[in-house]
């Protein structure tokens, strides 16, 4: 790769479009803590969910691109937006320089009738990729979602309540993987104070107007109010 950077039209490339390299020292990879960070947060689930099992290349290949678009659509800051509509950023986004709403295919893991039994995507190799990327799937929202409640009640920031406006993630095992619900906060109920109360009403990314207990909603702006009252104007 160096040798690419190095020699070429790519060291051209990269001159016209004014980008500078910035390389760690070597045999220091604390200094790259931010990104290193993120690596393990991609390998410490794999590592659990394969086991002792060395998957062929192929399938790898497969694994890490649905991990891929896994872990780059998870929102990471809410978006302004003079809609209802909850929107967030993802690391997606600011990649590609748009918003992306491709995922990649998922289907059933038995087929429906006896025609679809000798589909490609019914394969005994299918069926482990999919095996694996559910399996990754769940540990890593899981562990996202748990991230994120840690994030709003850590010392020394106060633990702050849920306000109208909020935007959150739902947790829903139902839906498909890479892909995360969005929801905004409407209205909380009567008489009750924001943190004395264990459930809300919440508007999702689908206008669907929803009650759902407050344990399953996980705000994604920031815990200070002031950068809350930011996100939402």
């Amino acid at each position: 790769m160096y040798a690419h950077i190095k020699n070429g039209d790519i060291r051209k490339w990269l001159a016209d479009s004014f980008i500078k390299w910035s390389f760690t020292p070597p045999a220091s990879p604390w200094e790259g803590g931010f990104f290193e960070r993120q690596v393990q947060s991609v390998k410490r689930p794999l590592r659990k969910v394969l086991g002792t099992n060395v998957p062929h290349f192929r399938d790898l290949e497969v694994i890490l691109s649905g991990i891929e678009a896994m872990v780059n659509r998870r929102p990471i800051t809410t978006v302004p937006s003079d809609t209802d509509d909850p929107e967030a950023l993802s690391p997606a986004d600011l990649m590609f320089g748009y918003r992306g709403n491709s995922l990649f295919p998922q289907h059933a893991l038995r087929p429906e009738t006896a025609a679809q039994a000798d589909m490609i995507i019914f394969s005994r190799r299918w069926k482990y990729q999919q095996k694996i990327l559910n399996a990754f799937w769940k540990r890593f929202q899981g562990e996202y979602l748990q991230f994120l409640r840690t994030a709003h009640n850590r010392l020394p920031v106060e633990a702050r309540p849920l306000h109208i406006g909020d935007i959150c993630l739902l947790e829903d095992t139902n839906n498909n993987r890479a892909l995360w619900p969005l929801c905004r906060v409407v209205a909380f109920p009567e008489n009750i104070k924001p943190e004395n109360a264990r459930s809300c009403k919440i508007k999702t990314a689908r206008g669907q107007t929803l009650v759902r207990p407050i344990k399953e909603l996980y705000p994604i702006v920031s815990p200070d109010p002031q950068g809350q009252n930011a996100a939402l104007e």
